[in-house]
């Protein structure tokens, strides 16, 4: 039986009207979830069926089942598909040294004033210096291309060096483990979150004179976001868009201490939630459960206990942020904000600073689009129906199993009851003669009578059989992908493997494409948009543009690689076969191309392989140390 959600409840004389308000849509955003329908079960039933389907838990009317036939034996399907796709895309976006996104310059950039300025007293030099009697457009016009040609390559370097950077950031806040959360929830509920940058007070060992000694400092910070903890208003078609997005997490006391020294938060609040937490007047889960995470009890409140907080991203209107202090706004406008609040108090009220207002840190996508909604369709959605019919058609071969292991029969009592005890009347041993009475009817007949079961494995083995096939054709998984050797048809080939592959990949690259759009390209831009306005180095500052196309690149890098593997393959066998006929230059680019889809650098196979070309191979250049992490958010 689930336990339903706990709504807020904020006393009638609370002097925190903006905890009513985040309250209110708490409230709201958890009746929406258990209205809104995902193929047509609410939104609650769907992510409790998919987390059972995950753990190996059996639905009620399944359990009766098992509880009649007496055979609890599970094969999770749907951890095993979930588990090959996760595998697969840890394997394309986690280990990899590159972010899932890339930064590229504006091709054309604006010229600023400085550089018309530059341009202008260059002319005048030529005119008024040297007695210049060409074409004066032309002069200004190849003037002007130098000068965007030296911008270009300024905001090239720029890009570079803003690239290094976010990618130290990344790597420092915890990018991975959040991402590998991510994709782990990704095959299986219908909607996956990532939550972040998140400018977090962080205690780091620092370097100072002679000694390491502990520094507080802002660092971003990525965190794993459950389905569980995830909440939005009913006019939300995505993460960004809609009122507002709530996640729940969980703070310690040293963390709610950190609070305290940082500017955004309200310091008389927190205050008051660290003696509410201690007195107990606070719940420290005051909001509905996570299955995802077991209940805590505990005598008090020690180190090691959480408090649950609510982090409220969204739209709040100028009259209700001016009363927290929050100057220069306009009462009847609205401004994107951030809110945090535990139990009755909000401990942490700011305007979003980042210039792109609309960009909110939190990223909701889904493995397949289920309209214009958050909410899709998720491996284990796919698999449900099949997998029980698998699991029943499973259960019922045991049972067969069993009847027809051994004899079933029957006894006639009055002709053995003499020579047995009541408790050996049903028992059979081998190599045993049995003393019987004989058949008054003159029959002939025996006492004992024996009959034979129909043994259906192999049928049942052929229905289990259909339904496994049926899981990978409805999930567009195939059974090579996680290991099962499958070595008849296409597979006995490289060219055939290759093109199974290639087919293979391309739901799951609609998939990760979804995460393109959904997450990492906004997720690229708020990090961009932070240090251009926060970081201290101006060099890492130029005019450019997020590619989300990190991901995608990496699979098609993949079917290259393939298909750069087997034209090798191809050339050789042509070339072996044709004695030499085979031109010695396309035998080079086929080589040249499968060692440059392998990774070979493309210095190293300037003018051919090493090997041809006898050069000796360049030392890779390191790429540019990243920045010192040294961040003031001005909140």
């Amino acid at each position: 039986m689930k336990e339903p959600a706990v709504e807020i409840e904020v006393p009638n004389k609370s002097v925190d009207p903006i905890a009513a308000i985040v309250s209110q849509r708490w409230n709201n955003a958890v009746f929406w979830r258990s209205q809104e329908k995902v193929g047509g079960k609410s939104l609650r039933t769907v992510l409790s069926d998919c987390y059972d389907q995950r753990e190996g838990i059996l639905a009620p009317c399944d359990q009766e089942i098992v509880d009649m036939l007496g055979v609890d034996m599970y094969v999770n399907i749907s951890g095993l598909k979930s588990s090959a796709l996760v595998a697969w895309m840890r394997d394309l976006l986690i280990n990899t040294a590159e972010l899932p996104f890339t930064l590229s310059p504006t091709p054309l950039p604006e010229m600023s004033d400085a550089s018309r300025l530059r341009i202008l007293n260059q002319v005048k030099r030529q005119l008024y210096g040297q007695g210049f009697d060409g074409d004066l457009l032309s002069l200004v016009r190849e003037l002007k291309f130098q000068q965007r040609e030296a911008e270009m390559n300024e905001a090239t370097h720029a890009a570079d060096a803003m690239y290094t950077l976010i990618k130290d950031q990344c790597w420092q806040g915890g990018f991975r483990r959040a991402m590998l959360k991510m994709i782990n929830d990704f095959a299986t509920y219908p909607f996956a979150g990532m939550h972040g940058p998140i400018p977090t007070m962080v205690t780091q060992m620092e370097w100072s004179g002679s000694q390491l000694r502990p520094k507080n400092s802002v660092q971003f910070q990525f965190r794993p976001l459950s389905v569980f903890d995830t909440f939005w208003t009913p006019d939300s078609r995505d993460a960004q868009s809609g009122t507002a997005v709530m996640v729940r997490e969980r703070i310690t006391k040293q963390e709610l201490y950190k609070c305290l020294n940082m500017k955004s938060y309200i310091k008389a609040n927190v205050l008051k939630v660290l003696e509410g937490c201690v007195s107990g007047r606070i719940d420290s889960m005051w909001m509905s459960r996570n299955r995802e995470q077991p209940d805590s009890f505990a005598w008090g409140w020690g180190n090691g206990e959480t408090v649950e907080v609510l982090r409220h991203y969204g739209i709040l209107s100028g009259r209700e942020l001016m009363m927290y202090g929050i100057t220069g706004l306009e009462a009847n406008d609205y401004y994107e904000s951030t809110v945090s609040m535990i139990g009755p108090y909000t401990i942490q009220v700011f305007i979003n600073p980042n210039p792109a207002v609309n960009i909110r840190p939190v990223y909701l996508a889904s493995f397949e689009q289920g309209g214009d909604r958050i909410p899709g369709v998720s491996i284990c959605q796919k698999v449900r129906d099949v997998e029980r019919a698998y699991l029943a058609t499973l259960r019922f071969m045991m049972v067969n199993m069993g009847y027809a292991a051994g004899p079933i029969g029957e006894v006639d009592y009055s002709r053995v009851q003499r020579y047995m005890t009541p408790e050996d009347v049903g028992q059979l041993a081998a190599l045993t003669m049995y003393p019987v009475d004989p058949d008054m009817s003159a029959g002939g007949r025996p006492a004992h009578y024996f009959h034979n079961v129909p043994a259906n494995v192999g049928a049942f083995m052929n229905v289990g059989q259909f339904f496994m096939d049926l899981a990978d054709r409805i999930t567009q998984i195939p059974a090579s992908i996680h290991g099962e050797p499958v070595g008849t048809g296409a597979n006995r080939t490289f060219r055939g493997m290759a093109m199974l592959y290639g087919n293979a990949i391309k739901p799951i690259q609609s998939g990760i494409a979804n995460l393109d759009e959904m997450v990492f390209a906004p997720l690229g831009n708020l990090m961009y948009n932070y240090n251009m306005r926060y970081w201290p180095d101006e060099s890492v500052k130029g005019d450019a543009k997020i590619l989300a196309q990190g991901s995608t690149g990496l699979i098609q890098k993949e079917v290259a690689k393939q298909t750069a593997l087997d034209t090798l393959q191809l050339v050789a066998t042509a070339g072996s076969a044709a004695q030499g006929m085979v031109n010695p230059r396309a035998v080079q680019w086929a080589v040249d191309t499968a060692l440059r889809a392998s990774g070979v650098p493309a210095e190293v196979l300037e003018g051919g392989t090493p090997a041809a070309a006898g050069a000796p191979q360049q030392q890779q250049q390191q790429p540019p140390a990243a920045p010192e992490q040294a961040m003031e958010v001005q909140q």
